[in-house]
């Protein structure tokens, strides 16, 4: 949901079941170099009032991911796959291939051919780039067993942690990109600017760069709970400065840095 606080206030809404992929998928136009797409994250509006940003008129908390995720997700839901309802060949079928959960979501026979499987799939999704998804993710595979859980989503999502599981000499990335429009009341006019902060964070071979952003935060905090320099008890949000910029402080010299600009406009 994206709140729009114009004259014209709306809240604009993505329905679900595809709607957020096939409808809300920009490309952002920064860092160019990743060839990233962008779709809003949930509920956008609910940061209004946790930030103190009541006076803001249009607010997005996006995602971002590689070019082709929102359409290959999409294709995966069409096809049932990210259901999460119960769905009975996961409950009563012993030995389930890949290939044969496909034939009972498309209510094909299980004797049916891949290739004509491909042909119901593309007739389908009307999209190569999906079915080639499709297939390289192994899910119409004649020998692969399924590791059944109670639902298509759950079932999906435990196969591709093994299938999509990083190798060897892969890493994993963390892309944060903040842009802040601000509009300054000035004795003659209003000035305008735009304030970016971006962060590109690289895991390498002791951490992952989602257990160091995610980690070191919680190491400082705990640290400084313990040397009580934080003398908020209960459930307390990062959003004080007291707090968080401590925590930003000792980021920069656990190597987790970010870029700041400002541009006029």
């Amino acid at each position: 949901m994206l709140r729009d606080n114009t004259p014209n206030e709306r809240i604009v809404q993505l329905e679900a079941n595809g709607g957020v992929m096939e409808n809300g998928c920009t490309t952002p136009n920064f860092l160019p170099g990743f060839n990233l797409e962008c779709y809003p994250n949930q509920d956008s509006t609910k940061y209004i009032d946790s930030l103190q940003l009541d006076t803001v008129h249009t607010i997005l908390r996006g995602t971002l991911r590689y070019k082709g995720f929102c359409s290959n997700t999409l294709g995966l839901i069409r096809l049932g796959l990210l259901s999460d309802k119960p769905h009975p060949s996961l409950q009563f079928t012993d030995n389930l291939t890949w290939k044969e959960f496909m034939c009972d979501l498309l209510n094909l026979k299980r004797d049916t051919s891949v290739n004509t499987i491909r042909s119901v799939v593309l007739q389908q999704l009307k999209n190569e780039s999906q079915l080639e998804t499709i297939d390289q993710l192994g899910l119409l595979s004649e020998d692969i067993l399924v590791e059944k859980r109670s639902n298509p989503l759950d079932t999906l999502s435990n196969w591709l942690a093994k299938r999509l599981s990083y190798g060897p000499n892969e890493r994993d990335i963390v892309i944060l990109h903040h842009e802040v429009g601000v509009t300054w009341p000035s004795v003659s006019r209003e000035e305008n600017e735009l304030k970016t902060i971006e962060m590109v964070i690289y895991g390498d071979q002791k951490y992952t760069a989602m257990a160091k952003i995610v980690g070191l935060p919680t190491a400082i905090v705990t640290r400084m709970l313990v040397d009580n320099e934080i003398s908020d008890r209960g459930v307390v949000k990062p959003v004080k400065r007291t707090i968080y910029q401590s925590i930003l402080h000792e980021l920069k010299r656990e190597g987790i840095s970010w870029t700041e600009k400002t541009i006029k406009k």
